[in-house]
């Protein structure tokens, strides 16, 4: 078996089961490493990435992540330009605030956008199962084609990007067009889940991360 020597970091801020994660990048070779705590919290030199996960609610997500002060060891890892990827919930907890919160809760706020509910009048309400994902332009320096195909969804709340020119792709929800990925800097986030979305979403995980 192949030495893992890239490790990406799991920022396991406690809202939902990471165990499907952690499996999808073993099987790609990746060292994952759950971080629960700024105290666990070592920068390596040869970390190639870190993903904030989750499924769960917004303000759950921000109390957790800011008890357990992992707040700061994602402003570490944004300053110092390692990749960063938020998947689901962890994609809209980067974001500026949420309808989904009761209590003004605000969220860490590195992409200029809000979280909205989704129209139950278009479609269905959650979105869940698999839906065709279209790529609007390049992410970065990566792979054009990898935000085209098919990806697993399981969402109620969807990323309303202020600055329409940061969502890299979208999928059709009724016959809108809803945000299915935005990118700023080195995040990318993704409102699918690529862990479970089996070739095309490990091959995403594996060319974001710049995979061996």
């Amino acid at each position: 078996m192949k030495k893992r020597t890239s490790k990406i970091l799991i920022i396991d801020h406690g809202v939902g089961n990471i165990g499907s994660l952690v499996n999808a990048l073993n099987f790609l070779n990746f060292d994952a490493m759950p971080v629960d705590h700024e105290d666990n919290f070592k920068q390596s030199q040869n970390q190639c990435g870190f993903i904030l996960p989750g499924v769960g609610t917004f303000d759950e997500g921000m109390k957790n992540i800011r008890g357990k002060k992992l707040d700061r060891v994602i402003e570490k890892l944004v300053k110092s330009d390692v990749p960063g990827l938020g998947i689901c919930l962890g994609m809209q907890l980067l974001c500026k605030q949420s309808e989904e919160s009761s209590k003004n809760e605000t969220g860490l706020g590195y992409f200029d956008a809000s979280v909205k509910f989704l129209d139950n009048s278009k479609a269905p309400v959650p979105s869940i199962g698999w839906n065709s994902t279209y790529q609007s332009c390049a992410v970065g320096n990566k792979n054009l084609e990898l935000l085209n195909g098919d990806f697993y969804y399981l969402h109620s709340y969807y990323v309303k990007c202020w600055d329409i020119n940061n969502r890299v792709a979208c999928y059709k929800h009724g016959d809108s067009e809803v945000t299915a990925a935005i990118e700023k800097n080195s995040l990318l986030g993704v409102q699918f889940h690529p862990e479970k979305s089996q070739y095309q979403g490990l091959s995403l995980i594996k060319n974001f991360f710049g995979g061996m």
